[in-house]
């Protein structure tokens, strides 16, 4: 029996690709939102605020970047995007 496994390798590849190209996403969307988050807080620290306000900045930018990093690797992937953007955006407007 000849088996031909040209085309499942090939899907296998793509897959493996995919999620490879999805993890450096993510890995550089998570240093990027460390790398953000200490520079709001120093940035806020030499302008003399509060402590708790510094800190939950930090925190929010931290969180928003690390949203936005998932949602780029999921992009990524293939899924679509379009639902995750809507979501941000409604819970955008009721925190605001």
């Amino acid at each position: 029996m000849d088996y031909d496994f040209g085309p499942i390798l090939s899907g296998l590849v793509n897959i493996g690709i995919k999620l490879l190209v999805a993890f450096v996403i993510f890995g550089i969307g998570r240093w990027f939102a460390g790398y953000l988050s200490r520079w709001v807080k120093r940035y806020l620290k030499k302008r003399d605020t509060d402590v708790a306000v510094t800190r939950m900045a930090g925190t929010l930018t931290y969180l928003t970047m690390l949203i936005i990093a998932f949602v780029v690797a999921l992009g990524a992937l293939g899924f679509e995007t379009t639902m995750f953007a809507a979501l941000i955006a409604a819970l955008g407007l009721a925190i605001g």
